[in-house]
């Protein structure tokens, strides 16, 4: 009962901080934020999922990356 309790808890923060992130933050700042929180997935993940799970179109991920590459 206690994992159980502690894996809800766990899910609920997760949900209220993607909330605020997409009340809060800009499509580059939800963008950078995923990136900063998950560097070892960023190679195994296509941009469309990380596009999907940003809220943001492909396309602007792709300006947003190359933005912040140059």
């Amino acid at each position: 009962m206690n994992f159980t309790f502690q894996y809800l808890k766990k899910v609920v923060s997760e949900y209220i901080s993607r909330n605020q992130d997409f009340i809060f933050l800009s499509a580059e700042g939800r963008c950078m934020k995923y990136v900063l929180n998950n560097k070892s997935l960023l190679p195994r993940v296509p941009a469309r999922f990380i596009s999907s799970i940003t809220g943001v179109t492909y396309f602007s991920l792709s300006r947003i990356k190359k933005k912040n590459s140059a």
